[in-house]
């Protein structure tokens, strides 16, 4: 019996890429192409000489490129190093893929042997689980191999031979019609995988922006309706998380490339719906966040509007959000009208996402006559609305107009007691500041200093925020303290606090040594920042002996400094049977400091 033959071999470190490779290896399948991944491919038989065989007889190498998937390949004996080094002896088609978002110079490190860094020549695909299938799309055009025929092909084209008979006794029109179907052959399907990719993606991203929209349309409505039982400081929070929420989408929101238009056009889907699809949805979500803002900063807050206007302007505004929703959906109707009910079949199935867009409109037309009906149908409601909340506007200001000179006078009231909190937080300030400059002049670092008082005058300047002073006091404690892990320490501390934006950890207590004579805590190193111990804050020794007292195996969050990617937060637990830790505070308690 022949061997089973594939066109694909996909390489993967099982320690942490194994649900990526899994997840690649599935797709591909689905898309009829004969991939190779052990863990499902691997039969009886020697492990080495298996893998070389499908190497050798493969057209296309994948390189699944994990958080830290190449740490190891300096070891000689290292499986992805030898399956990339023999990919690269049989010249073969090498494709490196990047998932969860990581970055090329931060894989190949130096520990990388030379021969791998020339992987860095290729075209490097990126993919994550949201991007899979547009990343798809894109690879097609970089693999060498070609899909496979499903099996069920030569029945298909036999059933396919006796309906044309049948159709010929109907006539040439009906024959016609057969012929004319799109997508007629895999080019054609490929490019419909194509623009549906890019599409989704951008729609994806719509319809996250108009499901906050929505939820805060109807924070906006149950305040309204609650007569003030709900706070208004809450609704504002919520409503400020929506348009946050809609701003982040607004940035996801893709161009369509000129080339896809340029293919699209030359096929009966709609390219002027492709193209302009981008630039629609950018305007429809800057018009959702304007009506949130409008919301937060006017509406609510008008007490001359009644509470039964406000319920109208609220619920205008939830049906202009379904009508923008409805045109969405007609654009895409209207793109894919033209794509055979076979292949459309399949696309709604298995590859456009639930979401609340494509859910609320299951009614697909097809034919270009219905399409343009529903969407000329979903504009006239849409200005319907437009000219209710012009009205609604003319009537706000009529009644405004009457308060324009009470508002007014608010507003300069509101000016003078704000001009005056300015200045008294400027005197404020600037009495800070002088206290800190006094501060300093009296505690400033000497290199008279012994190394305990350095570190105490640190903890003081830690405690007024003056991060500069403290950095000093640590770099100067490197010079004159003789102890190494102390001086270790000093650096560590340093680092934390030129991290503390990237962390937003600003207290915690340092390892400074272990036990003489007794085995350190395996998990734990001199240097460690330990800022909780069973989820509790730690801001002092006190704090941390208090918190292990009942708990001599408490699990224990630090940050560690690495010189390749800066602090990490891990997990570590205190082994009962190990030395204790010796910790010293980082920043001092000082309850007058401030």
């Amino acid at each position: 019996m022949a061997k089973k033959r594939f066109d694909i071999f996909i390489s993967y470190r099982r320690d942490g890429g194994i649900n990526s490779a899994v997840a690649l290896h599935s797709t591909l399948l689905q898309m009829n192409y004969r991939a190779f991944l052990d863990v499902n491919n691997l039969q009886s038989g020697k492990f080495d000489d298996a893998l070389y065989d499908v190497i050798d007889h493969c057209t296309d190498f994948l390189l699944v490129l994990s958080p830290r998937a190449l740490e190891r390949c300096n070891e000689k004996d290292d499986w992805v190093r030898k399956e990339v080094e023999r990919a690269l002896q049989m010249n073969k088609n090498i494709i490196p893929i990047i998932c969860d978002g990581g970055d090329v110079n931060e894989l190949f490190t130096n520990a990388v042997p030379e021969d791998m860094k020339e992987l860095l020549r290729y075209n490097v695909l990126k993919a994550d689980v949201v991007q899979l299938q547009a990343m798809t799309a894109l690879l097609r055009t970089n693999l060498h191999s070609r899909p496979v025929a499903a099996p069920q092909k030569r029945l298909i084209w036999v059933m396919a031979g006796i309906l044309l008979c049948a159709l010929l006794a109907f006539g040439g029109y009906q024959l016609y019609q057969h012929l004319n179907i799109f997508p007629k052959n895999d080019q054609e399907r490929n490019l419909v995988d194509e623009v549906i990719s890019d599409l989704m993606y951008n729609i994806t991203a719509f319809d996250q922006a108009q499901a906050a929209y929505i939820s805060g349309l109807k924070e906006a409505e149950n305040y309204v309706r609650g007569g003030g039982s709900i706070s208004k400081v809450v609704v504002r929070s919520k409503l400020n998380q929506s348009m946050d929420t809609i701003l982040y989408m607004l940035n996801e929101i893709q161009d369509i490339s000129p080339g896809l238009v340029e293919r699209a056009a030359a096929t009966p889907m709609t390219s002027a719906d492709i193209e302009i699809q981008p630039l629609f949805l950018r305007t429809t979500m800057e018009g959702t966040y304007e009506n949130l803002m409008y919301l937060n900063s006017f509406l609510l807050e008008d007490e001359t509007t009644l509470a039964s206007d406000k319920l109208k302007w609220i619920q205008t505004y939830q049906e202009m959000g379904q009508l923008e929703a409805d045109m969405v959906f007609s654009m895409l109707n209207s793109v894919l009208f033209a794509v055979n009910e076979d292949a459309l079949f399949q696309l709604k199935t298995d590859i456009l996402p639930d979401l609340d867009i494509v859910a609320k409109n299951q009614m697909w037309r097809t034919n270009e006559t219905d399409v343009n009906s529903h969407a000329k149908s979903v504009i006239n409601r849409y200005e319907d609305c437009v000219d209710s909340l012009e009205q609604m506007g003319e009537q706000s200001a009529r009644i405004l107009e009457h308060e324009k000179d009470l508002a007014q006078l608010r507003i300069e009231t509101k000016m003078e007691i704000l001009e005056q909190k300015r200045d008294e937080l400027e005197k404020l300030r600037q009495q800070l500041e002088e206290a800190k400059a006094e501060g300093y002049e009296r505690n400033k670092p000497l290199i008279t200093d012994d190394p305990p008082l350095l570190w105490g005058k640190a903890q003081y300047f830690l405690t007024l925020e003056m991060y500069d002073a403290a950095i000093e006091c640590f770099v100067m404690y490197t010079q004159v303290q003789d102890n190494e892990d102390f001086r270790l320490c000093a650096d560590k501390a340093t680092r934390f606090i030129q991290y503390m934006p990237d962390t937003g950890i600003t207290a915690g207590i340092i390892v400074m040594m272990f036990e003489e004579g007794k085995t350190p805590q395996p998990h734990v190193q001199i240097g460690d920042i330990i800022f909780q111990v069973n989820g509790t804050p730690i801001r002092t020794t006190d704090d941390y002996f208090a918190a292990i007292k009942d708990d001599p195996d408490a699990e224990l969050s630090i940050l560690r400094f690495s010189p390749l990617v800066g602090y990490e937060f891990m997990d570590a637990k205190l082994d009962p049977a190990c030395s204790l830790l010796g910790v010293n505070d980082l920043v001092k308690n000082i309850e007058t400091a401030k």
